[in-house]
């Protein structure tokens, strides 16, 4: 007998399953779906084993010997482990619907409302932006993607500014196994902590440890004072967070003592990034933008910064980004953009990622949606990837300075192009 080990998560996309833990996700076909949904189910696998014999017309044998080497190979990777008694299995949720293509995850742009206005900001936020997600319609939305959907991430804008933040917070953690944010936490006070403590992980925007850096970049004097004043309740209240900064040139010099200055005020976490040539980010100094020689380099010295303070903080970066995910196809964006993972922005309009525009990409919203996830959208995705590059083109730029995954995608489209 076998059971589902305990970190191990599993997503119905179409008639596949996604078979996923903190280390790899594994994509398995309708075949290997059917063994682990009868492990999940019963510990065993015979009714899986007689199904497959008919469906293949293979014999006993044969089968028999396939599913041994995929039921190793899960064994091996820490995927499924032996069990003596049915009391032992780990039943686990499946989530989405066989048959459909509902994501992992959903992320949410609850506003573009944001009292800060960072000069790299891809939507371009700020104070005087005033669109967001009516509140009742995100609620019918979120109430049809209950069981469907494994996590939520929250973000803006600055999240914190959404009119009914508290309700929202209280009503996913009833109804969604992981809620995450992404915030400039300068809006966190002992007032509202606690509601912070029903999330599973914030992420917060300190673009230095120098205030008037970080200051000229949010738009804002007094913006590093309320950042710290918010992380140090997030610290104080062991609430799971990490920080996140947009690298500069300017800024390299300086990433071991920004580093002791993270380590210094207790925090664990510090992921870096790269700006994308989207939104405001079209419009910085040259300071911002780093030549593929220089990203190979800085790619090393932050592998080095991780090495010398692993033991202090946990040390991440675009080059690293969570499992990418090439088991499904060329075609796909390698982050799952557009199949496990999808966005809604603050007009109700779902899109791929963050990062697509929406003259692009605006086919799809909290009033149509309840069709959308019933098929399989990668032309849709794949179409509007190859439409905004040559809108790009036009004005001699390209999806490739804004996200390398998305480029993949243009430059294998225009292989297939070549190659018919």
């Amino acid at each position: 007998m076998y059971t589902i080990s305990n970190d191990v998560h599993l997503n119905y996309i179409g008639n596949e399953l996604i078979m996923s833990n903190n280390k790899e996700t594994i994509l398995l076909n309708s075949f290997q779906a059917k063994i682990v949904e009868c492990i999940s189910k019963t510990g065993k696998i015979d009714n899986s084993l007689k199904e497959i014999v008919e469906i293949t017309g293979k014999s006993n044998e044969e089968v028999h010997i396939v599913l041994e080497k995929f039921l190793f190979n899960l064994e091996q990777r820490g995927h499924i482990s032996r069990i003596k008694t049915k009391e032992d299995i780990n039943t686990l949720k499946i989530y989405g619907e066989k048959g459909e293509y509902y994501p992992i995850k959903l992320t949410i742009e609850l506003t573009n409302t944001c009292n800060l206005f960072c000069e790299h900001c891809f939507k371009e936020c700020s104070p005087n932006k005033k669109n967001n997600i009516p509140y009742n319609q995100l609620i019918m939305f979120l109430n049809d993607m209950r069981g469907k959907v494994r996590e939520i991430q929250i973000t803006g804008g600055e999240p914190m500014l959404y009119k009914q933040f508290n309700d929202l917070i209280i009503y996913l953690r009833s109804n969604f196994e992981i809620i995450t944010m992404t915030t400039t936490a300068t809006k966190i006070t002992s007032k509202n902590i606690n509601i912070l403590k029903m999330l599973d992980y914030i992420q917060v925007s300190l673009y230095s440890h120098i205030p008037s850096e970080h200051n000229k970049i949010t738009g804002s004097t007094a913006s590093y004072d309320a950042t710290l004043r918010g992380v140090k309740l997030l610290v104080n209240n062991d609430i799971k967070f990490g920080i996140a900064n947009v690298l500069r040139k300017s800024f390299i010099e300086k990433l071991d003592e920004y580093t002791i200055f993270l380590i210094n005020n207790n925090i664990k976490e510090i992921n870096f990034g790269e700006v994308g040539i989207v939104g405001r980010g079209r419009y910085l100094s040259d300071d911002w933008y780093f030549t593929k020689e220089q990203i190979e380099s800085l790619v090393y010295r932050i592998f080095e910064l991780k090495k010398k303070y692993q033991k202090k903080i946990n040390i991440s970066s675009w080059s690293e980004e969570e499992k990418l995910i090439t088991i499904l196809g060329n075609d796909r964006m390698m982050c799952g953009a557009g199949l496990l993972e999808w966005t809604i922005d603050e007009n109700g309009i779902i899109k791929p990622c963050v990062l697509f525009p929406n003259n692009k990409f605006n086919k799809i919203n909290l009033k149509n949606y309840k069709e959308f996830f019933r098929v399989d959208q990668n032309e849709y995705v794949n179409d509007g990837i190859m439409s905004w590059e040559e809108e790009l083109n036009s004005v001699g730029l390209s999806t490739a300075r804004i996200c390398s995954v998305i480029y993949d995608i243009v430059k294998e489209k225009k292989y297939e192009e070549n190659n018919i």
